[in-house]
């Protein structure tokens, strides 16, 4: 019965999100263009969309010398994640990728960035996905401008694609916020976003795991690729809003390296410091 109950709640709430969606679909082109943080009127044709200047000031946006980190595998590694200064250092640590993976972090998990993504995640803020995805591109674009040859290869990668939600979840919530703004950035930077990973385990979140050790469990085999053949040999950029532990994204990028693609891991937000090699 209780079964019976949370799958009309979750029908009823799937509903409503996408009437809402659509209502304010067809409203968006009579209401005026407001900064998503302060609700300050700004213009249409702003850049970055929907954040007024004085909110952009406001955010932490990571420095050239402080996005680029090294991840062993969070399993093994005691500090999993080390400091790579992308102008000077890349080309020394620029290796397999099936054994390691880099780690671009665009922002510091701050009071802004928390109130942005837990909105678009929990209260259909959508406003903030094109917000976050210029915010990623300035700061690509930027690393792009000070960093060294081989990062530069790096950054020309042939597909985008998102962390993917379990189905379970994605029902509840109606859409998987990384998938929008990956579409976001794709339109930016010309490429194509493919969804060929899939969430096969109904993992909990990661922030309710008390340990280390089930954090690593949580997550193990979670992901499987349903597209092999798109990926042999290509670049792919994985996105994910939130980087903590690593271990998600360790897991979902091993299965990306392991059918032949090249993986470069890309985090809106997480708070790891600069620990340099």
């Amino acid at each position: 019965m209780s079964r019976s109950l949370e799958r009309v709640s979750g029908r009823n709430k799937n509903i409503v999100s996408r009437i809402y969606k659509g209502l304010r679909k067809s409203l968006k082109e009579f209401l005026p263009t407001a900064c998503a943080l302060c609700l300050k009127n700004i213009s249409a044709n702003k850049f970055p969309r929907n954040i007024c200047d004085k909110c952009l000031g406001k955010v932490s946006l990571r420095d050239v010398n402080s996005n680029l980190f090294f991840m062993e595998d969070p399993a093994e590694a005691r500090f999993n994640f080390k400091s790579i200064n992308v102008s000077e250092q890349f080309n020394s640590y620029y290796q397999n990728y099936t054994n390691n993976f880099y780690v671009f972090i665009c922002t510091y998990y701050d009071e802004y960035f928390k109130n942005m993504i837990r909105n678009l995640k929990f209260h259909e803020g959508l406003e903030f996905v094109p917000v976050l995805a210029d915010l990623i591109y300035l700061v690509l674009e930027r690393a792009r401008r000070c960093s060294s040859r081989e990062f530069k290869e790096v950054l020309n990668f042939d597909y985008i694609v998102p962390l993917p939600l379990h189905k379970k979840r994605f029902y509840e919530r109606g859409y998987n916020q990384v998938e929008l703004i990956a579409k976001e950035l794709a339109k930016l930077t010309g490429k194509e976003v493919i969804n060929c990973l899939v969430r096969i385990k109904n993992t909990k979140r990661q922030s309710e795991m008390k340990s280390k050790m089930e954090r690593l469990k949580n997550v193990e085999n979670a992901f499987t690729c349903n597209d092999t053949a798109v990926i042999i040999g290509k670049k792919i950029l994985l996105i994910d809003d939130v980087v903590s532990s690593g271990k998600t994204l360790w897991e979902a990028a091993s299965v990306l390296a392991q059918n032949g693609a090249e993986v470069f891991i890309l985090a809106i937000t997480g708070n790891q410091k600069e620990n340099y090699i």
